[in-house]
Parts: C-alpha cells; sequence; structure tokens
C-alpha cells in the first residue's frame, strides 16, 4: 500500500478489515499504526518520525501510536531538535506529546518540562501550547498561571473549546475565562447542556458579551452557527424566571436572531409579556414601527431606523396575548 501515511489521514481509514467486527477492525488498525511507529524507532529516525508527523492529517494519531515503552523526557529532548514555531503539524504533535508525558509521569514530567532549556528558550505562545491537552483541573490552571500573564493569556485565547471535568467548579472556572478572552461565542453549543451547572447569572453575561463583540471580524458568521443553542439559552433563562427586564432586553437585542431560529407565536418571549403590562414600552415599539401623522417632514429612513422597524414589526406581529 506504499507510504504508511494513509494509517494518519483518517481516524478509520479502510485497511480491508472486515467491517462486520469493529471492534477487531479497531484493534488491527491499532496495532497497524503501532507496527509503522515501531520501525521507525528500531532505526533509530527520529527525524522519520517529525516526518511522517508533516506529512499526515491528523499528527496526534502519530502520537497516541507510540508504545509506552519509547515515551520518555529522552524521547522528547530528542524531538525539540526538529520543533518548528508556527507549523501546526510540528505544534499538534508537541502538544499531544506532552499530554502523554504528563498522563504516565504526572508532575515529574511538569517539573522537568518547566526547568529545562528547551522550554526557557521559547516564546510565551508556544510555551502555553505545550498545556492545551492538559485535564481540566484547577492545579492545572494555576501551573499555567503561574508561568505569566502572556502564557496563561495565550492558553485561553487558543485553547480547545470543550472540557475534559464537568464539575461545576471546573465548569464555571473555564467557561468565566473563555468570556474573559473574548470567546463567548463559542460556548452556547457546550453549555447549553449543562446550564445547570453554571451560574444563575451566567446566561445573562455570555449573551451580554456575545452581543458586544458582534462587530467583530467573523462574529456574524458564528452567532448564526450558534443560533440554535443561543435559543436554548434564552429558554432557559425563562424557566428559571430571574431578572425579567434584563432578559427582556436582551430579548431585544436578539429579536431577528429569535425570530429566525424558532416561531415567536409558539415560543412567546419575556418582551410580549411587558408588551401588555407597560404602556410606555408599547408606545415606544409602536413608534419604532410607524411614523405620527403630524410629522410635517419625512426623514429619509437610515439602516438603524429600518432596523428597528423590522423588530418592531417581528415582535408586534408575534404578539399573541394583547391587553384587555
Amino acid at each position: 500500500m506504499g507510504k504508511p501515511n494513509w494509517l494518519f489521514d483518517d481516524h478509520f481509514p479502510d485497511i480491508g478489515f472486515p467491517k462486520t467486527d469493529f471492534r477487531a477492525a479497531e484493534k488491527e488498525l491499532k496495532q497497524m499504526r503501532t507496527n509503522v511507529i515501531d520501525n521507525i524507532f528500531k532505526d533509530g529516525d527520529i527525524l522519520g518520525l517529525l516526518t511522517l508527523v508533516q506529512s499526515v492529517q491528523f499528527p496526534m494519531l502519530v502520537v497516541s501510536s507510540i508504545d509506552d515503552k519509547y515515551l520518555d523526557f529522552n524521547l522528547f529532548e530528542e524531538c525539540t531538535d526538529y520543533f518548528e514555531p508556527e507549523n501546526n503539524s510540528n505544534e499538534l504533535f508537541f502538544t499531544t506529546l506532552s499530554r502523554r508525558l504528563l498522563t504516565l509521569y504526572g508532575e515529574d514530567w511538569n517539573r522537568y518540562l518547566l526547568t529545562g532549556q528547551f522550554f526557557k528558550k521559547i516564546k510565551d505562545t508556544e510555551k502555553a501550547k505545550l498545556f492545551f491537552n492538559y485535564p481540566d483541573a484547577l492545579a492545572n490552571y494555576e501551573l499555567i498561571k503561574s508561568l505569566g500573564e502572556e502564557v496563561e493569556k495565550e492558553y485561553w485565547k487558543k485553547r480547545p473549546a470543550w472540557f475534559s471535568d464537568n464539575s461545576p467548579v471546573i465548569l464555571n472556572f473555564a467557561c468565566d475565562k473563555f468570556i474573559e478572552s473574548g470567546r463567548s461565542i463559542e460556548l452556547p453549543m457546550i453549555t447549553s447542556s449543562i446550564f445547570n451547572k453554571l451560574q444563575d447569572d451566567f446566561g445573562f453575561r455570555l449573551l451580554e458579551n456575545i452581543y458586544s463583540h458582534l462587530g467583530e471580524e467573523g462574529a456574524m458568521k458564528a452567532l448564526s452557527e450558534q443560533g440554535y443553542w443561543i435559543t436554548e439559552i434564552f429558554d432557559k433563562l425563562r424557566s428559571i424566571n430571574i431578572e425579567t427586564q434584563r432578559l427582556a432586553n436582551l430579548e431585544y437585542l436578539y429579536l431577528p436572531l429569535l425570530h429566525r431560529q424558532s416561531s415567536m407565536e409558539e415560543k412567546q418571549l419575556t418582551l410580549h409579556k411587558i408588551l401588555g403590562e407597560d404602556a410606555d414600552f408599547f408606545i415606544e415599539i409602536m413608534g419604532q414601527l410607524y411614523k405620527p401623522a403630524s410629522s410635517e417632514k419625512q426623514e429619509e429612513a437610515t439602516e438603524e431606523t429600518q432596523s428597528k422597524a423590522q423588530i418592531a414589526w417581528d415582535l408586534l406581529s408575534s404578539w399573541r396575548t394583547p391587553p384587555g
């Protein structure tokens, strides 16, 4: 089959093994990958290992296929001779290798890593990447913080957007860090299913932060991709029934998204309730939709006034419980 790269270009490549027995096929695939790596180590070809890493789609599969007997601090040192900053495949290799060494050696690995010459000479941004796959734990967060502001900042800015520990303490800490790091738009899908483990005001803070960043490049596309889970968060906030006015303010800001994602006639908003209770708010919404007949001069509609008029129309047309 030629070069073995294809074994690492897909999580489950076709190895010609009967697919009726998935576990047996998975075991065979693992053995095939291990054999490739064993042959590299038998030849003492560290450069060959890094060359393989550079030529495959999933460098982390190369690391996961290294037998434990080869994994020690000397291997890491040998590999650092081929460290390439800003090379994505190379970085993924070192990130995954660091995680495996932590699993095998625990705190001994941390001490070795932090006191070694390699760690001392690389940039803070590169240091942070060595911890991207560390387990979510307060002790690990403290370790990363101890390495300096730039390392911690880079860690929370770039680390994967998933959590290995679903305990409330970890989730609240990590989610707050994501918000502080400008990554709030990544959280709706992740947090929707664990909302009951988060602080009562988390949903409010998350939605407010997302909205404050909508002017940034790519934010509207990300908002659209997270739309379903954002509506789920609104549903959860309505169910806990706290800070009604704050929720209504957010519904108004997100009304175009809420209107696109679901039928507002079927899913009544907090705004609908306030429409029926607050005459001033009702008049304000009507004023956004209709200009006074006594107005002598018709001002040219701006993008903002058109947007407000559309929001007012969507809100009023979906209001099914008017007062009286």
